[in-house]
């Protein structure tokens, strides 16, 4: 293995006025002159200037780089003790330099030097000045490799080998679906259109992706609806992707009841919708090149309330009709904080089909708006009077007028976070409030402030209060009941320090994951958890443990995937990996008659551990819903490869029957998941009606 030495830090030298480009020899005795050429030297050092303009090296310290005869190239620079070494590994069939850069996080200097290919990777060694670095490596036809915050002291931090991806090769052909004769001149792009490329006369294309996974490809043309293909994950560096263009439908979208209105044409992608389109409809809009699938449409009138949302389906037929029949109810409503009026309140409205408008009250608390949609609505009242939203219900029926009274009760809970053994408040605190009244539930979570205090807007009803800390045993089971009579309620909650262990949380390559999740003391079948922490900047955080004893934690970094470790208080610091999110899993649910099943959620074991369902639950950010759709499927993105074991559940009662009886009983689904997505069916036989 050969080995290239630099040393980087900061110096006084001065630049020469004259920038001059070039490239970085790293032959063990050459060196790039001024006039831009790679010169033999029997000298023993060399000193050549660096300027800020450089084209492979660039030092914004205005710094010198020395080549040394005999030793390998090195940077030798005053005030660097501390050293970073790393060997980068390039994928096989890529001959190009590795593009080799520097810099501290801060901006405030940056080095880059190039790596000519060599058959076997050489080691790389540089003299930094103690502090914090960014490190990429780049080259062509790769995935360019960035680690960040590497924390270099008076030390050698070995990064062992960073090995580089390949770029994912896309080739195919795009073909008319109905003639199947190629289309020319049709653009293939990634969604991010970083990676582009035009179809030939012969239809093909090759596109090379450096992003990494998941993919969108979008491909359009004139002629044709748009088409997009999602990929999780290659297997191999190469993808042959055969793309079918459909001419699309021509879709018109009439509205009863109103003369005109905006229509937005929206595409469902699971739970997910993108906006493909907006037009003016008085009272028609023709939407043109429509690729079969579902999507919602969308009318939105001039008030905050004026919305319709509805689903439709277009098969591949040349026109299809869909009707928006809008009437309209006159909404006229007057907010109250105990007996006087909130003027100026902001009244949000929203139901679960996605209209949302906001309302603001005139200088009397009262608001006026016209409605297109009924039903429930849930209300969430805004005033720089009320420590918190304060959320209630409200039904709207389709009879032409309604009023809305909302009152907000004149109940304030003041809340103190204290050390149970000096009374000390808490900063930074999180407080979960589940609250039940005024006929609904909803948790909110607050935070507390310097002094471990907390406030909010209370509700007539029960609340039960949840509370973590860094360093603290989690303090749950606090119920307070609030009543008419009530106006401020104070309540003091008293937290237990607990020993701490130290982790460190990075991904696949060694970069470290900043803001996860890690969930830990699963309680009531693992429906809660006494432990939620997050890792800061550099992935790290101080789990609390007691001494001698060990836990199981989830890991749930915000990019996707997931681990599951034990861990021991003795074993620290722990550095802990978690796997990459290369795997999907697309579910297809249906009954014995062919029927979808929807609305059938999924419990998992991955790699025999079951996963909890306040587990599954922070997972959803990521990986997506755990329960089918309208159309009996759900597709679980961004998984760590692996044994998953799957059990289909309707209900809470079902779930946790399942939970106590699982531990050692086998899946009645098994599936190993790989790199890319797995297809699963399911078939269910219709239970029998009482």
């Amino acid at each position: 293995m050969y080995a290239i030495l630099l040393f980087l830090a900061l110096s006084a030298s001065t630049a020469p006025s004259e920038p001059w480009a070039g490239s970085l020899c790293v032959s063990d005795a050459s060196v790039v002159d001024e006039t831009n050429h790679c010169q033999e030297t029997a000298a023993s050092v060399v000193t050549v200037p660096v300027t800020t303009r450089m084209a492979l090296w660039r030092s914004t310290a205005g710094d010198r780089f020395v080549v040394t005869r005999n030793v390998g190239t090195s940077i030798d620079l005053a005030g660097a003790n501390g050293t970073l070494t790393f060997v980068p590994v390039a994928p096989r069939g890529v001959r190009e330099p590795i593009i080799v850069t520097l810099s501290t996080v801060d901006g405030s200097a940056t080095w880059r030097w190039s790596v000519p290919f060599s058959p076997k990777p050489r080691a790389i060694t540089v003299s930094v000045a103690p502090a914090t670095y960014t490190l990429l490596l780049d080259a062509p036809h790769v995935r360019p490799l960035r680690r960040a915050p590497i924390r270099v002291a008076e030390k050698i931090t070995d990064l062992g080998e960073l090995h580089l991806e390949p770029a994912l090769l896309v080739r195919g052909r795009v073909a008319d679906a109905a003639t199947r004769w190629p289309v020319a001149a049709a653009s293939v792009a990634s969604e991010d259109g970083k990676a582009k490329s035009t179809t030939g006369v012969d239809g093909t294309f090759e596109l090379l992706i450096t992003t990494p996974p998941p993919w969108r490809i979008v491909t359009t043309h004139p002629a044709y609806a748009t088409h997009f293909v999602d990929l999780a994950r290659a297997d191999g560096d190469t993808i042959v992707l055969p793309i079918d263009l459909h001419h699309g439908s021509t879709l018109n979208v009439e509205l009863i009841g109103v003369d005109r209105a905006k229509v937005t044409l929206s595409r469902l992608r699971g739970r997910k919708r993108e906006r493909i389109e907006e037009k003016e409809a008085a009272p028609r809009a023709t939407f043109t090149r429509v690729d079969p699938g579902d999507y919602i449409i969308e009318a939105r009138g001039t008030g905050p309330l004026e919305q319709k949302l509805v689903n439709v389906h277009v098969d591949d037929l040349p026109e299809v009709v869909s009707t928006l029949t809008i009437s309209s109810t006159e909404i006229s409503g007057r907010v109250r904080h105990g007996t006087a009026s909130l003027p100026s309140a902001h009244v949000v409205a929203s139901k679960e089909s996605g209209v949302k408008g906001e309302l603001i009250a005139d200088a009397a608390g009262e608001f006026r708006a016209s409605a297109w949609e009924h039903g429930t609505f849930l209300i969430e009242i805004e005033h720089p009077t009320l420590p918190a939203p304060f959320r209630t219900l409200r039904e709207l029926e389709d009879i032409g007028t309604a009023e809305w009274q909302l009152d907000v009760p004149d109940i304030r809970v003041v809340g103190h976070v204290v050390d149970a053994a000096n009374g000390e408040g808490i900063a930074d605190a999180n407080v979960q409030i589940e609250s039940i009244g005024d006929g609904m539930s909803f948790s909110r979570t607050v935070t507390t402030d310097g002094r471990g205090d907390f406030e909010l807007a209370g509700m007539i009803g029960e609340h039960a209060f949840t509370v973590w800390a860094n360093g603290y045993v989690a303090s749950r089971g606090i119920r307070v009941t609030l009543g008419n009579t009530d106006k401020v309620r104070d309540i003091v909650i008293r937290m237990e320090r607990q020993d701490t262990t130290d982790l460190v949380i990075v991904d696949a390559v060694g970069n470290p994951m900043a803001d996860a999740i890690v969930l830990a003391d699963l309680v009531n079948g693992g429906t809660e958890y006494d432990t939620l922490e997050r890792t800061n900047a550099l992935g790290e955080l101080k789990l609390p443990i007691r001494r001698g004893s060990h836990k199981q934690i989830w890991i749930l970094p915000p990019s996707g995937s997931f681990a599951v470790v034990e861990v021991t208080y003795d074993e620290q610091p722990r550095r802990i990996v978690v796997p990459p999110p290369v795997a999907a899993m697309n579910v297809l649910a249906r009954t014995t008659t062919g029927e979808a099943a929807a609305n059938i959620a999924l419990l998992l074991k991955y790699n025999g551990v079951v996963v909890p369902p306040a587990v599954a639950a922070g997972l959803q950010r990521t990986a997506g819903s755990f329960r089918t759709d309208v159309a009996g499927e759900v597709t679980l993105r961004l998984l760590p490869a692996g044994m998953y074991g799957i059990w289909p559940y309707q209900t809470p009662e079902e779930r946790d029957a399942i939970v106590l009886g699982l531990a050692n009983a086998a899946a009645p689904v098994e599936v190993a998941l790989t790199a890319g997505r797995a297809d699963v069916r399911l078939t269910f036989k219709p239970r029998a009606t009482p």
